[in-house]
């Protein structure tokens, strides 16, 4: 059921991705996907899911370059490198969601300015990594949430883990009086 699961967010984000294409807008939705993904299996399954990813982007778009599955891959390791441990609340995957974001719109736009002679899109591509820097940071909180509650319905496990609760931090410690002490 989880695979079930994980192929039908990866479709949800490939039909995102090829209409935002389609308006010429870049998107970073499949990042924040596969880092989902990540969260919810493995490290190896996000970088696996990734590259073949950004390679089937790479054939729909029938691009020149191919580049998609390295900046894919490039944008969940920042992801991780932000967020080491697992998330215990939705807004701890925001500023991976922000560094996801950066590294995604980055790694396209240096494709894209690389290609291009024309000096002024360096202005349109700062104001396009702060936009979608700003995007990434309240857009994976609301991801998160909102696969983990499709996830959970299905029966599947969430990336947000409960956090352990500490008991001993709030329980009054107890000091033991010495016995047979000099006190006697």
């Amino acid at each position: 059921m989880r695979t079930v699961y994980v192929f039908a967010l990866l479709g949800f984000a490939f039909l995102a991705e090829l209409l935002a294409g389609r308006l010429d807008l870049p998107f970073f939705l499949a990042a924040l996907v596969v880092y989902y993904v990540s969260l919810t299996t493995s490290l190896g399954i996000g970088f696996a899911v990734s590259i073949s990813f950004g390679i089937l982007l790479d054939l729909a778009y029938g691009r020149d370059l191919p580049v998609t599955a390295a900046i894919l891959a490039a944008a969940l390791l920042a992801g991780k490198l932000i967020r080491l441990k697992a998330p215990t609340h939705p807004f701890e995957t925001a500023l991976p969601g922000m560094g996801i974001a950066l590294v995604a719109i980055l790694g396209g736009g240096i494709v894209r300015l690389s290609l291009s002679t024309q000096p002024e899109q360096v202005d349109e591509f700062l104001w396009e990594l702060i936009f979608f820097g700003a995007l990434g940071l309240f857009l994976m909180p609301l991801l998160t949430l909102l696969f983990d509650a499709a996830g959970s319905r299905l029966g599947l496990g969430a990336a947000i883990c409960e956090p352990k609760a500490s008991f001993e931090r709030l329980r009054p410690r107890r000091v033991r009086e010495p016995r047979g002490g000099k006190n006697q």
